[in-house]
């Protein structure tokens, strides 16, 4: 019985230090502490709490467009890898972000393959907009490739 109580007593404080790693975190976001925000995040996000992973995916825009930061396309790159890698609702947008840039070349060579492969990951996380793109980049991808076989077929005739 003792063992069960420290168990629960654990798992309880755990989960309280995860609220107030994205609590203290959004509390330096708001104070331009953009540092120590992403390490508060990235140990929430560490937990298992997605809250910590939605706001990771959140400050990669921020190092992405040079917003209050030094513009940095790694770092937010970084970040939202790290938010993709979360199963839940914070991985779809860090998907999304990943796809874009892949997409649009930003900060990346661009890679039309990858793109697909992260829009495809954040629609699969319930990200909408990553469900639009994908889908969108798989009939451009279907056009295309139904045209490269009409011009082989009129080639051999």
């Amino acid at each position: 019985m003792k063992r069960y109580l420290k168990v629960l007593l654990a798992l309880f404080l755990n989960m309280n230090l995860m609220a107030d790693n994205v609590d203290d975190g959004l509390q330096a976001y708001k104070n331009k502490d953009y540092t120590k925000a992403e390490k508060l995040w990235e140990q929430a996000c560490d937990d298992g709490n997605t809250k910590g992973c939605f706001h990771l995916s959140n400050l990669g825009i921020l190092y992405k467009n040079g917003e209050g930061v030094e513009q940095d396309y790694n770092k937010a790159k970084n970040l939202w890898e790290k938010a993709c890698e979360n199963q839940d609702y914070g991985g779809g947008g860090g998907c999304y972000n990943l796809g874009r840039m892949y997409d649009m070349g930003d900060g990346v060579e661009q890679d039309f393959k990858k793109a697909v492969q992260y829009y495809k990951k954040a629609c699969e996380r319930e990200n909408s907009t990553g469900c639009h793109k994908y889908e969108a980049m798989i009939l451009i991808l279907n056009k295309k490739l139904e045209q490269y076989a009409d011009d082989i077929a009129n080639k051999k005739r």
